[in-house]
């Protein structure tokens, strides 16, 4: 695999994991308003997000016997933990607000580290 190639392929899957994000609050704005709960919604997602993952896991079985802490800890934390937040955010606000303050998050952070 050439390095340009390589890098298409990383930009590729950031634009893909951008647009599942994104578009995950639109989804789960309906359940929620259905009367699911926001952890009910997030193992929903997760579940699904297993599913659909499952031959990248299968392809890279040997990394996840090596290192299985980093499977949990990523799963826990960058998995369910942002989307339990990001779910518990939608149900009291309007899903362009969230994705408002989910992208300028960053800005902000920097915002305040380079003036405060």
């Amino acid at each position: 695999m050439h390095v340009s190639q390589g890098r298409g392929a990383g930009l590729g899957l950031a634009l893909a994991s951008a647009l599942t994000f994104g578009s995950s609050g639109v989804a789960a704005k309906p359940l929620i308003e259905a009367g699911l709960d926001p952890r009910q919604v997030t193992s929903l997602r997760a579940a699904g997000a297993a599913l659909l993952l499952l031959p990248v896991a299968w392809h890279h079985r040997s990394l996840l016997l090596r290192r299985p802490a980093l499977l949990v800890g990523f799963g826990l934390l960058a998995v369910a933990g942002v989307q339990a937040c990001y779910f518990a955010a939608i149900s009291r606000i309007p899903v362009g607000v969230a994705l408002l303050i989910e992208y300028l998050g960053p800005a902000l952070l920097l915002g305040w580290v380079r003036f405060v």
